[in-house]
């Protein structure tokens, strides 16, 4: 399924080697000088821990978000990719950027209100992860329901963008087929970008409000 991308605008110490990031290519150089390819799980290790620094060094807001969704596109190529913001003050999750089938764009942008109960204003109130086998008949869905039957997705996994006891966005990930989308791995990864986006907005708000 084609996927457009739409937006606002360490890993462990190896005993035979150190991790080379040259021109995005992992490269492992040995004791003896010589060079060979890491193996997948090590190459998966450098592009998360290449997405978590990216995030750090992010200047603003709006940087985030464009590097997080790129990083899932490589790793977690779901159908739908979203991220939104919360908004406090409207009680409300603003759409921030994803990917999403090319004629269905439109469903990605605007906000999302709100509404006790709901599966999203759980994850915001609550702060944990939800995982959703089939979102269309998920009584809780309330306003995810039209999106998910737009987007013809099943399967749903939601995550916050929390610092501490704060939440500042939401992460949801949808599949077109029925069941839990991550392994548990995935999960933790997914956890581990999440927070390092939650913390990385927690900055920036602070930044807000010191300069208010």
């Amino acid at each position: 399924m084609q996927a457009t991308l739409v937006s606002k605008k360490g890993g462990p110490a190896f005993s035979f080697g150190v991790l080379h990031l040259l021109s995005g290519i992992p490269i492992v150089t040995t004791s003896i000088g010589k060079k060979q390819s890491i193996s997948p799980h090590e190459k998966r290790l450098a592009l998360l821990s290449r997405c978590l620094q990216d995030i750090r060094d992010a200047s603003q807001p709006e940087d985030l978000f464009p590097i997080v969704i790129a990083y899932l596109q490589q790793e977690f190529p779901y159908p739908l990719i979203w991220l939104g913001q919360y908004d406090r003050s409207q009680n409300s999750i603003q759409g921030a950027g994803g990917t999403a089938p090319a004629q269905n764009n439109s469903a990605l942008q605007g906000s999302i209100s709100l509404t006790p109960g709901e599966l999203m204003e759980q994850v915001v109130s609550q702060l944990r992860p939800m995982m959703v086998p089939d979102l269309r008949a998920e009584q809780r869905g309330g306003r995810l329901l039209p999106l998910a039957q737009k987007l013809g997705i099943q399967g749903a996994l939601l995550f916050p963008l929390r610092y501490r006891d704060q939440c500042y966005g939401v992460l949801f990930l949808g599949s077109d087929r029925w069941g839990m989308l991550a392994k548990t791995d995935e999960k933790a990864i997914l956890s581990i970008v999440t927070g390092e986006v939650g913390a990385a907005l927690h900055r920036f708000a602070k930044i807000g409000r010191a300069h208010v």
